[in-house]
């Protein structure tokens, strides 16, 4: 070997260990993102919004098909089938939220990895480590990527989208032009609040006119088309509803103000985080390291990069004025299109922008570091004045992989109402047991869900996707007086009482407490309880009528089967569900209390089991108060009941065995008030 060959050899071996640093260096912060997003599922968030998603492409599995729509979005507008397609990925493997939502996770993680490709291309490796770095923990990017929500796609999407427009005007790469129609398309056909990215496009396209190569652009845009044929169709078809409901809002009453690009910073990094505890945020921020300034940092480095960013797009050499100029595009069209906005914005909208906003900083990084390693000064002082803007962005990771891991905890061991929902993991034991009950009693379920807590009425949803397919749970709001047996007598009933509901008295004398099975939430304040009542308990003391015989029919969904008529207290009627067909009246029951005069003393009507809950074969038991006078005389009296329309007034027919009734109704008793003559 020559003298010549020596430095060659050395060379190599520098370059490979260098490489091997490197990827050393991408592989760990890749691993890091990936850890903080995927481990601790199952405490994320999982209630109505999340369960529809899934709802729709367990829908799509069962009935496969081309889809035109998605989703409703808050305004009305249909969104595109996109996350529909997408979930149905996870839901081939398991029913189990935490598998859809690692899924949505690992979309992001592919975010996280696009991010280092692309800086690392157009910005250099120091702005890739940090750009990386950054996104990969910060906390509102990892919150965003463990919740099943359109909006919490977008980040994979995005970077490919800025991939392909990057390269089609930096590389001059024809064929990129085509694949930025296709990322497009997905932005929108995932929700159409990327519709700001259009005039993004459009820009790239007048502006570096020069750069575009016409038919890979007329290809793009056929595609772009293609892709959209379905949604477009449907939306004719239906009388262009969307269209109409998307400048509908466009132009009503709007707002012009910050709150956009207020947003757009305060999702860089964990900076009101805390809000997530709920009732708890006392506690949350007294157990907390006070280091939340280290969030205004990151934002004002951002702040800072995006000086930098804009001059270098105003005076820099050609390349970096393009790369720089694409940048500024990237965030600053999103937020100046949503400064005028007709609806709330809210800050997971804002994921639309990962991770340019890391990009911006880790190029404000590595100018500093290379402005310091420039200047005319000692070797050692240009080493620290490198290194501290690399040391600055290691202290704000090291304080947000701290926030995130302090986060996971506290919400796990504290009660966030108001805040961040109760983990999945709480839910997922209460639709276990659920199931588990149901086969080991052959029992059906019920939900006790109190009318003051509307929310709850979203956790069914959730509730209801856990434990499908082996238990399909039902609801029955707790100021109900009814007791339901979904599949008759023959089969016990289990009733769960969400958090903050407690069965009635008259329930509780029939049902009771199932030892051991309570699923008690964060905070030990509050609980799922679950109740059992046995077939057999409940039966109508009484099956004869005074006039007719029972059953009875009313109308033509209701069969009377029997009654209680206790002295003092509340009668009770036993009937069941016959059919549900055309069900569309307000029903409610009379129940009147007579003499033999026919004169009314008392009176009590309700259905206390509405229409719109009803299943074919429900039988059911329902109570009512019927406050007798304390002065009426002594003596033998009868109930009347009957169904009516409470908004016509309108008494349905009644049918017994000797044929229909007169005056629509039954005569129940008698009871007897008072001692006995």
């Amino acid at each position: 070997m020559t003298n010549s060959q020596i430095p060659v050899a050395k060379s190599k071996i520098s370059m490979t260990k260098s490489q091997i640093g490197h990827w050393s260096l991408v592989i760990g912060i890749c691993l890091l993102a990936g850890w903080l997003r995927l481990s601790n599922l199952d405490l994320v968030e999982f209630k109505a919004d999340e369960a529809n998603h899934l709802l729709l492409s367990a829908d799509f599995l069962a009935h496969p098909r081309v889809l035109a729509t998605g989703s409703e979005s808050s305004v009305g507008v249909e969104k595109g089938p996109l996350m529909v397609y997408l979930m149905a990925v996870p839901l081939l493997v398991s029913r189990d939220p935490r598998v859809a939502t690692g899924f949505v996770a690992l979309l992001n993680l592919g975010a996280v990895a696009g991010c280092y490709v692309l800086t690392r291309r157009y910005f250099g490796r120091t702005a890739a480590f940090v750009a990386t770095l950054l996104f990969g923990v910060s906390p509102w990017a990892i919150f965003f990527s463990r919740k099943i929500f359109t909006s919490n796609l977008f980040p994979l999407f995005t970077v490919l989208f800025f991939l392909s427009i990057f390269a089609a005007v930096v590389e001059r790469r024809a064929r990129q032009w085509v694949w930025a129609f296709v990322w497009l398309a997905a932005l929108l056909q995932i929700n159409l609040f990327a519709i700001s990215y259009v005039p993004v496009l459009v820009l790239a396209l007048v502006l570096f006119r020069d750069r575009v190569r016409w038919p890979a652009f007329l290809a793009g845009a056929g595609l772009f088309a293609l892709l959209f044929a379905p949604y477009l169709y449907h939306d004719y078809a239906q009388g262009w509803a969307n269209l109409r409901g998307l400048l509908g809002a466009a132009g009503g009453t709007s707002r012009i103000d910050l709150e956009a690009f207020q947003l757009a910073l305060k999702s860089i990094g964990g900076e009101d985080l805390s809000a997530l505890a709920g009732i708890s945020i006392d506690d949350y921020l007294s157990q907390r390291l006070n280091l939340g300034w280290l969030d205004a940092i990151e934002a004002g480095l951002f702040v800072a990069g995006l000086f930098v960013v804009s001059a270098s797009a105003l005076r820099g050499r050609a390349e970096a004025r393009t790369t720089s100029l694409l940048l500024v595009l990237w965030f600053a069209v999103p937020v100046v299109f949503n400064t005028r906005h007709p609806v709330d914005l809210y800050l997971h909208y804002f994921s639309l922008l990962y991770p340019v906003q890391f990009i911006v900083v880790g190029v404000l990084v590595a100018a500093a570091a290379r402005f310091a390693w420039k200047a005319r000064l000692p070797i050692t002082a240009r080493w620290i004045g490198r290194g501290l803007p690399l040391a600055l962005v290691g202290v704000i990771s090291l304080w947000q992989v701290y926030h995130l891991a302090y986060f996971f905890q506290f919400i796990d061991r504290h009660a966030t109402d108001y805040g961040h929902d109760t983990p999945v993991k709480y839910h997922l034991a209460v639709a276990q047991r659920m199931v588990r009950l149901s086969q080991e009693l052959d029992a059906s379920v019920m939900i006790w869900i109190p009318r003051s807590q509307p929310g709850m009425l979203d956790l069914l949803s959730a509730l209801q996707f856990m434990a499908a397919p082996a238990v399909r749970p039902r609801e029955l709001e707790s100021t109900r007086r009814a007791v339901v047996f979904p599949r008759g007598q023959d089969h016990d009933v289990v009733y769960v009482t969400v958090p903050g509901a407690t069965l009635p008295a008259l329930l509780n004398r029939w049902a009771w407490e199932l030892p051991g099975e309570q699923v008690v939430l964060p905070g030990g304040q509050s609980a799922f309880c679950f109740y059992r009542i046995p077939a057999d308990s409940v039966a109508p003391g009484r099956v004869d009528a005074i006039e007719g015989s029972l059953p009875a029919e009313l109308g033509e969904h209701v069969t009377l089967l029997g009654y209680d008529l206790p002295t003092r207290g509340a009668p009770s009627l036993y009937w069941r569900v016959r059919d549900v067909t055309d069900v569309n009246r307000n029903y409610s029951f009379f129940n009147h209390l007579i003499d033999d005069q026919w004169r009314k003393l008392a009176q009590s009507d309700g259905l206390e089991y509405p229409p719109r809950y009803w299943v074919a074969e429900d039988q059911v038991v329902t109570w009512y108060d019927l406050e007798i006078p304390p002065d009426a005389p002594t003596g033998r009296y009868r109930v009347i009941t009957g169904l009516y329309d409470f908004k016509t007034g309108m008494r349905e027919p009644v049918h017994t065995r000797s044929g229909e009734l007169p005056g629509n109704m039954i005569q129940l008793g008698p009871i007897q008030i008072g001692a006995p003559d």
